[in-house]
């Protein structure tokens, strides 16, 4: 979580299934973006991942998210085809 005077301003939400882990959300509000919160937000939980043993993360963009996946591509992350998303309503 990132914040300046009391105000939110940035949030990451990752887990770790004790074989992979997976960033589900991360979110920079507009005002603050480009100052490098993102990034600091997604070291962290990198590091925090790679203290429990997680080897391998993953993450979902959405398709015509390209700000999103130059921001995932810069910080070395790859993207995948071999994986299929599935989805369910409930």
């Amino acid at each position: 979580m990132a914040e300046t005077n009391g105000q939110l301003i940035g949030s990451i939400i990752g887990g770790f299934d004790g074989r992979r882990g997976m960033i589900y959300h991360l979110a920079v509000d507009a005002a603050y973006r480009q100052h490098g919160i993102g990034a600091m937000l997604m070291e962290e939980v990198e590091r925090r991942l790679k203290a429990k043993g997680c080897i391998k993360c993953y993450l979902m963009v959405a398709e015509g998210n390209d700000t999103a996946m130059r921001f995932y591509e810069k910080r070395h992350w790859e993207r995948m085809d071999t994986i299929y998303t599935y989805a369910k309503e409930l």
